[in-house]
């Protein structure tokens, strides 16, 4: 994939390096009739501010479609 998020090769379209840093952690129990699993994760942990595409628009201006924020939660699994 090109560095460029544009056809013209404009500095102003280029997609610098970046890293996300996404972690998880969690248990899991099983019995004879129930299975289950319960989790917390992270998404984005260090919220960093990023650039999945950036574009050319038809009047010359520029465009860019932001990485997602940071995000966490509780994952909770019960198997019958």
């Amino acid at each position: 994939m090109s560095p460029n998020g544009s056809a013209d090769s404009s500095e102003l379209a280029r997609l610098h390096a970046y890293g996300v840093l996404n972690a998880r952690v969690g248990v899991r129990g099983e019995s004879e009739k129930v299975d289950w699993s319960a989790s917390l994760w992270t998404n984005n942990a260090l919220d960093d501010t990023y650039f999945t595409s950036l574009s050319r628009g038809s009047y010359g201006e520029y465009n860019g479609q932001r990485g997602l924020p940071r995000a966490y939660g509780i994952t909770l699994r019960v198997d019958f």
